[in-house]
């Protein structure tokens, strides 16, 4: 017993996990502990705009470095990490731009085809800032958890979450329903800041960067482009496109009460996925580089999240509409009947989700390419579902997502196997 205590106070892998976990609770509540605050200062429909807006920027965000923020992490030379981190900012900034000029010339299309007034198009031309900046913050988080600064990582975290909200409760006053958003973008600036300081202070320099060593590692991690880039596309779309066809079925106003529960439920779930995958990440791909086996871990942490899964669809289908109703207030009644419903479709996203990122920690990026068109088609799909009853419209969605979490389990499972199996023939 006393070994194994030992061994739990000396493994790297929860001694990380405890500096991450504790970050992303500290930055996660105070997103929770402005909603209260937030939905009774902004009316219901600017947060259909926001919702709205937030699919709009989360899709193609996954996509501006062109996938190379995961290669950052594969190099064994840290300056070809450096180099190819900057070849992948580049990429960001040159996306971003054309993004933010797509967006420009056809925002009167957009405004249509979302379902929204007029008002929305003063929100169009901050997609590609957003865009652009949280793309850099994935970039540098991943090079700080290759260099270990899971420390600084947090300090990303908490600055953006910290900023985002101050900004948002504070500029209600002065811009109304822009202040949302404006507090949005406020934070993610900060955090670019925040981790331009955090690159240089743990030996990021550009001493050490050519363009002729830059564009040499672009070509040679090419297959992450090109087999990673529309399905992740594709995927986030799948994650993202819910919030508009709900508003393009139902308005911005009953959205806004989706809003919410995809808030409440989302942001316990993006807890554990971002804390844990971010460590997962960084032990697979150094068990990778090794050669080691990755099996014992995955399962270990696979039993842990699927017992911390059970407990969280239990609390939301039996206390959801009390707590909304007691918290967000009577109107938001709507959005605890709306998270019931949820509730098991998330519970096994926290399942799943952390582990997603062995598709990339072992060099698998085929299989998870394959999981990912998977889930678009068959969410695109459900795009020509049109009812008028919007429980009816849920229920249909959430079975779909169970069954899709379910198919990205077993090809996690698949992969890890075929790896271990890699590790056998050559011993």
């Amino acid at each position: 017993m006393k070994d194994r205590i030992r061994q739990y106070r000396n493994s790297e892998f929860l001694k990380n996990s405890f500096v991450t976990v504790s970050g992303t609770i500290a930055a996660q509540a105070i997103v929770l502990l402005l909603q209260p605050l937030l939905r009774r200062i902004y009316e219901v429909e600017t947060f259909g705009y926001f919702s709205v807006f937030t699919a709009l920027a989360g899709i193609p965000v996954v996509i501006a470095c062109f996938r190379y923020e995961l290669a950052v992490m594969l190099p064994r030379s840290q300056k070809e990490a450096d180099n190819l981190m900057v070849g992948a900012f580049f990429l960001n900034v040159i996306f971003s731009v054309l993004l933010g000029i797509g967006i420009w010339f056809s925002a009167d299309w957009l405004t249509v085809f979302l379902n929204m007034d007029v008002g929305f198009k003063r929100w169009l031309p901050a997609v590609a800032p957003a865009v652009f900046f949280y793309a850099n913050f994935t970039l540098w988080n991943n090079w700080l958890v290759r260099k270990k600064q899971f420390g600084a990582v947090n300090w990303l975290k908490l600055s953006r979450r910290t900023s985002e909200g101050l900004g948002q409760v504070s500029m209600a006053s002065l811009f109304s329903g822009m202040g949302l958003l404006l507090g949005e973008l406020l934070g993610r600036f900060i955090f670019n800041l925040t981790g331009i300081y955090f690159l240089f202070k743990h030996g990021f320099t550009f001493k050490f960067v050519k363009i002729p060593t830059v564009l040499r590692l672009l070509k040679e991690y090419i297959r992450f482009p090109r087999y990673s880039v529309l399905p992740t596309l594709l995927n986030s779309a799948g994650l993202l496109l819910p919030a508009i066809m709900f508003n393009r079925l139902f308005g911005k106003e009953q959205t806004g009460y989706f809003d919410l529960s995809l808030q409440m439920l989302g942001v316990p779930v993006m807890f554990v996925v971002n804390s844990l995958s971010t460590v997962i990440n960084e032990q697979l791909s150094s068990a990778y580089r090794n050669r080691e086996s990755v099996k014992p871990k995955v399962m270990r942490i696979f039993k842990n999240l699927a017992a911390l899964g059970m407990v969280f669809f239990l609390f939301f289908v039996l206390f959801a509409p009390v707590i909304f109703n007691f918290v967000f207030g009577e109107k938001y009644d709507v959005s605890g009947r709306y998270a019931q419903i949820l509730a098991f479709t998330f519970s096994l996203r926290m399942m799943v989700y952390p582990m997603a990122v062995s598709f990339a920690a072992l060099d698998r990026i085929r299989a998870g390419s394959l999981v990912q068109y998977i889930h678009f088609f068959m969410i695109f799909g459900y795009f020509f579902f049109h009812t008028y009853d919007d429980m009816e419209w849920l229920v249909g969605y959430a079975i779909l997502e169970a069954c899709l979490s379910v198919i990205y389990f077993f090809f996690i499972l698949w992969e890890i196997r075929k790896y271990e199996e890699s590790l056998k023939s050559v011993n």
